[in-house]
């Protein structure tokens, strides 16, 4: 399918470079994210979000992703991109862990359509990956937001019902989602059933789902080594994929679409 419009931004947009940088999204205000850019790649390149868990912070996230990855997506012309959550999300650092608030969504916008007006940026590869909190906001992103989030990577995630709203409800989406088994248990929630309902949005949308119970509850494994080769695989719009003929030997065994 044909790339859709890559969102804009409402406010002034910070120079990229690596560092905490301030966003300005006409719709909630101010807002931060620490960002992994290299401005000598020259920019072209795939936006590659993590949404870090409760308790975490983008402060100490800086191994969301293994730092090879990091300097591959980099190396790209890319960058990585950790929000700050906003404390008035309450009790978990997204909104849309327990609300329909979109501020968070609001954020990627301004990030994607800052990067996209400012370095430049590679359409057919965003993504989301994110645990827990991070994971179930992840997920709703991939289906809210599947305009342009072209793959997706929720560590304990998922979402509490198949009817999520979805921006581009014909848009394929892929996902390699991951979850501990039925002792995936934190905050009242599930993840197993969670992450099973997100298996069937996707897939009703004639997407793409690789679905992993590593059965070790809700903990987080190296899950996060997957994610990159995951996405770099799975551009916007990937029908058939190409992991439905044989997936990759890197595919965890405990795997299966």
């Amino acid at each position: 399918m044909c790339i859709r419009d890559s969102p804009t931004a409402d406010g002034a947009c910070p120079e990229f470079v690596s560092g905490d940088l301030d966003f300005a999204p006409g719709e909630t205000g101010p807002r931060r994210a620490r960002v992994f850019f290299d401005p000598a790649a020259g920019g072209g390149g795939p936006v590659v979000f993590w949404f870090h868990g409760t308790g975490g912070s983008a402060a100490n996230s800086d191994d969301a992703f293994p730092e090879d990855d990091i300097d591959a997506i980099m190396g790209m012309g890319g960058m990585v991109v950790i929000p700050y959550a906003d404390p008035a999300a309450g009790q978990f650092p997204w909104f849309l862990v327990l609300g329909d608030q979109q501020d968070d969504l609001h954020l990627m916008d301004e990030i994607v359509g800052c990067a996209a007006a400012g370095p430049g940026i590679d359409a057919r590869h965003i993504h989301a990956a994110g645990f827990s909190a991070g994971g179930l906001h992840t997920s709703q992103a991939a289906i809210r937001r599947a305009s342009y989030v072209a793959s997706t990577v929720p560590i304990s995630g998922g979402v509490y019902s198949t009817g999520t709203p979805s921006d581009a409800p014909d848009q394929v989406i892929s996902a390699m989602i991951f979850h501990g088994g039925a002792s995936d248990v934190a905050g009242g929630l599930g993840f197993q059933m969670s992450s099973e309902l997100f298996e069937q949005s996707v897939d009703a949308r004639g997407g793409y789902t690789l679905m992993c119970n590593h059965g070790q509850g809700h903990f987080y494994l190296s899950e996060r080594e997957f994610a990159w080769d995951f996405m770099l695989a799975h551009p916007f719009g990937t029908e058939p994929s190409p992991f439905e003929s044989e997936l990759p030997s890197w595919v965890p065994p405990f795997c299966e679409d």
